[in-house]
Protein backbone atom coordinates (compact mmCIF):
# COMPACT_ATOMS: atom_id res chain seq x y z
CA UNK A 1 0.00 0.00 0.00
CA UNK A 2 1.36 3.73 -1.04
CA UNK A 3 0.98 6.38 1.88
CA UNK A 4 -0.80 9.67 1.04
CA UNK A 5 0.70 12.41 -0.85
CA UNK A 6 2.28 13.89 2.17
CA UNK A 7 6.39 14.30 2.42
CA UNK A 8 8.12 11.79 4.40
CA UNK A 9 9.53 13.63 7.50
CA UNK A 10 13.35 13.50 7.70
CA UNK A 11 15.03 14.23 10.97
CA UNK A 12 19.26 14.12 10.48
CA UNK A 13 21.51 14.42 13.31
CA UNK A 14 24.06 17.04 13.23
CA UNK A 15 26.89 15.58 15.76
CA UNK A 16 29.40 12.85 14.73
CA UNK A 17 26.29 11.84 12.10
CA UNK A 18 27.05 13.94 9.26
CA UNK A 19 29.81 15.89 10.57
CA UNK A 20 32.80 16.00 13.02
CA UNK A 21 34.50 18.72 14.82
CA UNK A 22 37.98 19.03 16.04
CA UNK A 23 39.85 22.00 17.31
CA UNK A 24 43.04 20.88 15.91
CA UNK A 25 43.76 19.46 12.48
CA UNK A 26 45.95 16.78 11.93
CA UNK A 27 47.35 15.29 8.98
CA UNK A 28 45.36 11.87 9.37
CA UNK A 29 42.08 14.39 9.39
CA UNK A 30 43.13 15.70 5.87
CA UNK A 31 41.81 12.65 4.37
CA UNK A 32 38.47 14.29 4.92
CA UNK A 33 36.59 17.16 3.53
CA UNK A 34 36.22 20.49 5.71
CA UNK A 35 35.70 23.53 6.73
CA UNK A 36 37.40 26.15 8.90
CA UNK A 37 34.73 27.77 11.12
CA UNK A 38 34.56 30.26 13.93
CA UNK A 39 31.80 31.37 16.95
CA UNK A 40 31.38 33.22 20.14
CA UNK A 41 30.76 31.27 23.35
CA UNK A 42 30.31 33.07 26.81
CA UNK A 43 32.07 36.58 24.75
CA UNK A 44 35.32 34.19 24.04
CA UNK A 45 36.03 33.46 20.53
CA UNK A 46 37.33 30.44 18.81
CA UNK A 47 38.38 28.47 15.92
CA UNK A 48 37.65 24.86 15.06
CA UNK A 49 37.47 22.67 11.85
CA UNK A 50 33.93 21.33 11.26
CA UNK A 51 35.00 17.82 9.10
CA UNK A 52 32.01 16.27 6.56
CA UNK A 53 30.91 13.26 6.48
CA UNK A 54 32.28 12.33 2.55
CA UNK A 55 29.17 12.05 0.08
CA UNK A 56 27.26 14.95 2.54
CA UNK A 57 26.58 17.69 -0.22
CA UNK A 58 25.34 14.88 -2.76
CA UNK A 59 23.12 13.42 0.55
CA UNK A 60 21.38 16.79 1.68
CA UNK A 61 20.64 18.13 -2.35
CA UNK A 62 19.02 14.57 -2.40
CA UNK A 63 17.04 15.08 0.90
CA UNK A 64 16.36 18.57 1.07
CA UNK A 65 14.63 18.67 -2.38
CA UNK A 66 12.35 15.48 -1.82
CA UNK A 67 11.45 15.84 1.94
CA UNK A 68 10.57 17.75 4.68
CA UNK A 69 13.85 17.85 6.73
CA UNK A 70 14.67 18.80 9.56
CA UNK A 71 17.85 18.40 11.90
CA UNK A 72 19.08 18.73 15.09
CA UNK A 73 22.62 19.24 17.33
CA UNK A 74 23.04 18.38 20.93
CA UNK A 75 25.28 21.60 20.89
CA UNK A 76 23.70 25.18 21.67
CA UNK A 77 22.20 27.35 19.13
CA UNK A 78 25.16 29.48 18.88
CA UNK A 79 27.31 27.09 17.98
CA UNK A 80 25.32 24.54 15.62
CA UNK A 81 23.86 27.45 13.59
CA UNK A 82 27.07 28.62 11.96
CA UNK A 83 27.74 24.84 10.50
CA UNK A 84 23.92 24.44 9.31
CA UNK A 85 24.36 27.68 7.52
CA UNK A 86 27.24 26.23 5.96
CA UNK A 87 26.64 22.81 5.04
CA UNK A 88 22.83 24.33 3.60
CA UNK A 89 24.72 26.40 1.11
CA UNK A 90 23.89 25.69 -2.58
CA UNK A 91 21.93 22.37 -1.02
CA UNK A 92 18.81 24.11 0.28
CA UNK A 93 17.33 24.78 3.51
CA UNK A 94 16.02 22.79 6.70
CA UNK A 95 12.48 23.11 7.65
CA UNK A 96 13.61 23.39 11.37
CA UNK A 97 16.85 23.13 13.25
CA UNK A 98 16.77 22.01 17.04
CA UNK A 99 19.47 22.41 19.34
CA UNK A 100 20.43 21.68 22.67
CA UNK A 101 18.92 24.43 24.37
CA UNK A 102 15.80 24.17 22.79
CA UNK A 103 14.77 20.63 23.02
CA UNK A 104 12.31 21.65 26.22
CA UNK A 105 10.04 18.98 25.77
CA UNK A 106 12.51 16.05 24.87
CA UNK A 107 12.10 13.59 27.47
CA UNK A 108 15.42 12.52 30.40
CA UNK A 109 16.26 8.79 31.73
CA UNK A 110 18.44 10.27 34.39
CA UNK A 111 20.53 12.54 33.01
CA UNK A 112 20.68 11.70 29.65
CA UNK A 113 18.66 13.94 27.21
CA UNK A 114 16.15 11.39 24.60
CA UNK A 115 14.97 12.63 21.13
CA UNK A 116 11.26 12.51 21.02
CA UNK A 117 10.14 12.43 17.42
CA UNK A 118 6.45 13.43 18.74
CA UNK A 119 8.03 17.08 18.70
CA UNK A 120 8.22 17.05 15.22
CA UNK A 121 5.22 14.66 14.42
CA UNK A 122 2.58 12.23 15.17
CA UNK A 123 2.88 10.68 12.22
CA UNK A 124 5.28 7.68 13.15
CA UNK A 125 4.36 5.78 9.77
CA UNK A 126 5.78 8.86 8.07
CA UNK A 127 9.04 9.65 9.76
CA UNK A 128 12.26 8.77 9.90
CA UNK A 129 15.55 9.53 12.01
CA UNK A 130 19.14 9.57 10.52
CA UNK A 131 21.53 9.15 13.78
CA UNK A 132 24.51 7.35 15.10
CA UNK A 133 23.70 7.75 18.57
CA UNK A 134 20.38 5.30 18.68
CA UNK A 135 20.49 5.30 22.39
CA UNK A 136 18.99 8.83 22.77
CA UNK A 137 16.14 8.06 20.14
CA UNK A 138 12.55 7.49 21.62
CA UNK A 139 10.75 5.72 18.55
CA UNK A 140 13.55 3.33 17.91
CA UNK A 141 11.52 1.81 14.80
CA UNK A 142 12.12 4.91 13.07
CA UNK A 143 16.07 4.79 12.81
CA UNK A 144 17.80 4.56 10.31
CA UNK A 145 21.32 3.86 12.65
CA UNK A 146 24.54 4.98 10.74
CA UNK A 147 28.09 4.26 12.04
CA UNK A 148 29.61 7.21 14.19
CA UNK A 149 31.83 9.66 11.91
CA UNK A 150 35.18 11.29 13.86
CA UNK A 151 36.64 12.02 10.71
CA UNK A 152 39.47 9.47 10.79
CA UNK A 153 41.40 8.31 8.43
CA UNK A 154 38.81 5.28 7.88
CA UNK A 155 36.09 7.67 7.58
CA UNK A 156 37.57 8.99 4.16
CA UNK A 157 36.26 6.09 2.12
CA UNK A 158 32.70 5.81 4.26
CA UNK A 159 29.84 4.90 2.09
CA UNK A 160 27.18 5.58 4.68
CA UNK A 161 24.91 8.45 3.25
CA UNK A 162 24.70 6.76 -0.05
CA UNK A 163 23.26 3.57 1.68
CA UNK A 164 20.79 6.04 3.24
CA UNK A 165 19.80 7.53 -0.04
CA UNK A 166 19.51 4.07 -1.34
CA UNK A 167 16.91 3.27 1.71
CA UNK A 168 15.37 6.50 2.06
CA UNK A 169 14.41 5.92 -1.49
CA UNK A 170 12.37 2.87 -0.85
CA UNK A 171 10.78 4.39 2.31
CA UNK A 172 9.40 7.41 -0.02
CA UNK A 173 6.54 5.60 -1.35
CA UNK A 174 5.59 3.25 1.90
CA UNK A 175 2.65 3.37 3.85
CA UNK A 176 4.65 2.78 6.78
CA UNK A 177 8.48 3.64 6.69
CA UNK A 178 8.23 1.12 10.51
CA UNK A 179 7.41 -2.42 8.67
CA UNK A 180 10.13 -1.07 5.76
CA UNK A 181 12.64 -0.42 8.52
CA UNK A 182 11.78 -3.35 10.24
CA UNK A 183 13.28 -5.94 7.08
CA UNK A 184 15.52 -3.04 5.59
CA UNK A 185 17.92 -2.21 8.45
CA UNK A 186 18.95 -5.47 9.30
CA UNK A 187 20.50 -6.08 6.23
CA UNK A 188 22.53 -2.86 6.31
CA UNK A 189 25.46 -3.22 8.18
CA UNK A 190 25.53 -0.59 11.21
Amino acid sequence: MFKDMSKLKVVLGLDECITSTKYTKKEADLHNEYFENFTTLDQYGFNYYVFKRPHLDEFLKYILTKFDCYIFSDSIESYASSIIKKIEQGNGVFKRCIFSNDRRRDTFIGSRREIDLRNISRKFEQIVIIESNVNQIVQKENCIPVKLFSASVDDANDTELLSVIQLLSELENADDVRKVLLTSIHKRPT
